[in-house]
C-alpha cells in the first residue's frame, strides 16, 4: 500500500469519508501543480540559438570531491559558451536547470564531456553536480555568470 493510500486510509477512520475525499482532492490539485510547475520550468528552458557571428568562449572546468574549479564562470552576453568538463576522481555530473542541461561527468581518465549554451539573458546561473559522489555533493555547485 502506498503512502498516499495508507494516509487517507488512515484519515478516512479517523475524520469520516468526507474528509478523506477532501484530502484526496487536494493532494490530486497539489500533483497537478507540480506537474505544471515541472512543464513551465521545461519550456523555461527553451535554448535560443546564436546568430552565426556569435563570439565563442571555450572553459575547462574540472570536478573532484566536492568542488568544480573554476567554481565561478564570468562570460558576456551574447556568447556561446563551450563548457569542457573533466573528472579528477569519480563520475559527477553537471545541471544547470535554466538552460535545460543535465550531463555526466565520466571518471578520470575516462574523458570529458562538452556542453554548449548560447547565453542570451544576463544572470547569475547555478551549476550543480547532478550525480551523487558523496557526503559533501549537495555543496558542490558553480556559478555561471553571464555579465552584460
Amino acid at each position: 500500500m502506498t503512502k498516499t493510500k495508507r494516509y487517507l486510509v488512515t484519515l478516512f477512520s479517523v475524520c469520516g469519508r468526507k474528509a478523506a475525499v477532501v484530502a484526496s482532492r487536494a493532494i490530486a490539485k497539489i500533483c497537478l501543480v507540480l506537474l505544471i510547475a515541472q512543464l513551465g520550468c521545461a519550456v523555461q528552458a527553451v535554448v535560443q540559438q546564436p546568430p552565426p557571428d556569435a563570439p565563442v568562449q571555450t572553459v575547462e572546468i574540472t570536478a573532484k570531491k566536492y568542488s568544480f574549479a573554476p567554481a565561478e564562470i564570468r562570460v558576456r552576453q551574447g556568447t556561446v559558451v563551450r563548457l569542457v568538463y573533466e573528472s579528477l576522481d569519480t563520475e559527477h555530473g553537471v545541471r544547470i536547470a535554466q538552460y535545460g542541461i543535465d550531463r555526466d561527468i565520466p571518471g578520470a581518465g575516462r574523458g570529458s564531456v562538452t556542453i554548449e549554451l548560447y547565453a542570451s539573458e544576463v544572470g547569475t546561473f547555478t551549476i550543480r553536480c547532478s550525480n551523487f559522489c558523496g557526503v559533501g555533493h549537495p555543496w558542490m555547485t558553480g556559478k555561471l555568470i553571464v555579465e552584460d
